[in-house]
């Protein structure tokens, strides 16, 4: 029996919520408190930031409190031509509550809760969609008491914004291959899911574009060979593809920092810092390398701090390399942005590897998988980490042995599944995006972050892949007992 098409959310037991709420809250207030009371002064500053392992939620921070002036002081224009979006939200955030706990993390806490919640919401809509109600209340939890997720939900980031713009992507797509839609609610779906895409483009640029392009050309195969095997070509879905597509393209070609790596080009204009020898040139499309392409190290590499030269990137790079095209200069940019931001960091990965032409991405395929699945690696785990000390490491080992366990449930959950279209989907989906983070990110602490929305899937395969072992458990246990 076919589903009706309907975007009604069926929540998650209130109690969930509730309980979710206060937890999130606690961390919030917790982390403020120790910033309070100088716990850790090193790590955790007065307005409750993680100023050491979290740079950018200082940055952001610090913006959003210039951001806040502007409004004081009635320049509505200014403040819509400067900052991110995301550090606009929070300066409403600043505006209206700071007043009353200042601008701090508490401040900026019914922005990161209503984040908070409404992944929850959307991890149990996705979940049920897919599987059944159990599934997706199993999910939601998992989501909801995941360490490190509550602690990066409790500071001043685009995180949380992105994964609720990815994960309402991930549900529109999902609904092209569970329900057959009206051209009303394709067109509804369309929206939303374009909504979604905007928001991702206005918090977060570089090669984003190229993943949300493939996340959906994923979805849009997936309903094609659907519509081919059903014989019928329902028009709502076919109008929520086209919507979403039109956006996603149109976003590429009208955001320039789509097509150029902001971070790194920002960088460049700042300084004049270039890298050693032993790390990456700076890329631009088109652009001469000064590089051939490197094997990759096995293990985690540590980058040489920059060195001040007279020269200017331009003038290091040699014109007799060869071009790169587009999409390689793209991914290449991404990672010369992140040697440099970086430089100084012990968590850098295979810095040394360049990508010149197409067979050097896809040689480098099986490595990217491995790193957006695996790393951090467990030879890290019980290492002093630099920015986050033994207790992160810790936090992040113990995170990593449970997705370990996460990713062989979700392989066991596909196979179980395998006749059903929507779950190879999520799948798909899964695999693309965590393995072209991999190829752009070479920091550790970055893509433990931004493969969130993506992990979060991974948690509602695992859940299911877990309800299908539980079972035969407990009947063999029962079995056991009976004879």
């Amino acid at each position: 029996m076919k589903k009706t098409a309907t975007l009604f959310f069926d929540l998650p037991a209130r109690n969930l919520l509730v309980i979710a709420a206060i937890l999130q809250l606690t961390v919030v207030l917790s982390l403020f408190t120790m910033g309070r009371l100088g716990v850790a002064p090193n790590k955790i500053d007065a307005h409750g930031v993680l100023r050491t392992a979290l740079r950018d939620a200082r940055d952001y921070d610090r913006d959003a409190t210039k951001s806040v002036e502007l409004l004081k002081q009635y320049k509505v224009r200014a403040w819509f031509a400067s900052y991110d979006a995301h550090v606009k939200l929070y300066s409403l955030c600043y505006l209206v509550f700071g007043p009353l706990v200042g601008n701090n993390i508490l401040s900026a806490e019914p922005l990161n809760l209503g984040c908070y919640l409404t992944i929850l919401i959307l991890v149990f809509k996705i979940g049920k969609e897919l599987f059944d109600q159990a599934v997706a209340r199993a999910a939601a939890a998992v989501v909801a008491i995941w360490p490190s997720f509550l602690i990066h939900n409790a500071q001043i980031l685009k995180d949380p914004i992105c994964v609720v713009a990815l994960l309402t992507l991930v549900l529109v797509i999902t609904m092209w291959l569970t329900r057959e839609l009206s051209w009303r609610m394709g067109l509804v779906t369309g929206l939303l899911g374009g909504s979604a895409i905007a928001l991702i483009y206005a918090t977060r640029a570089s090669f984003w574009g190229l993943i949300l392009l493939g996340v959906i050309l994923i979805g849009a195969a997936f309903l094609m060979f659907r519509n081919m095997r059903e014989r019928s070509f329902p028009v709502g879905n076919i109008l929520s593809v086209l919507t979403v597509l039109l956006v996603t393209i149109a976003g590429i070609f009208l955001n320039a920092a789509s097509l150029t790596p902001k971070d790194h080009m920002a960088l460049l204009a700042e300084t004049d810092i270039v890298a050693p020898a032993n790390q990456n040139s700076p890329v631009t499309v088109d652009q001469p390398t000064n590089e051939l392409p490197g094997k990759g190290n096995n293990v985690q590499s540590q980058a040489t701090p920059a060195v001040q030269s007279d020269k200017g990137p331009q003038d290091l790079n040699s014109t007799s390399q060869p071009k790169r095209n587009r999409l390689i200069a793209l991914i290449q940019g991404a990672r010369d942005a992140f040697a440099y931001k970086y430089s100084d960091s012990a968590t850098l990965i295979d810095s040394d590897v360049q990508f010149i032409t197409t067979m050097d991405l896809v040689r480098y395929l099986p490595r990217a998988m491995e790193i957006g699945f695996l790393a951090p690696f467990p030879n890290t785990w019980l290492g002093n980490g630099r920015e986050v000390g033994l207790s992160g490491r810790l936090l992040a080992g113990a995170e990593m042995l449970a997705a370990y366990v996460l990713e062989m449930l979700a392989l066991f959950g596909v196979w179980r599944a395998r006749q059903r279209l929507s779950t190879w989907l999520l799948f798909c989906v899964i695999v693309f995006g965590v393995t072209t983070l991999g190829l752009g990110l070479i920091n550790v602490g970055a893509l433990y972050r931004l493969r969130y929305g993506f992990f979060v899937l991974l948690i509602v395969l695992g859940m299911y892949g877990l309800s299908q072992i539980i079972p035969a458990i407990i009947g063999r246990s029962l079995a056991r007992k009976s004879t």
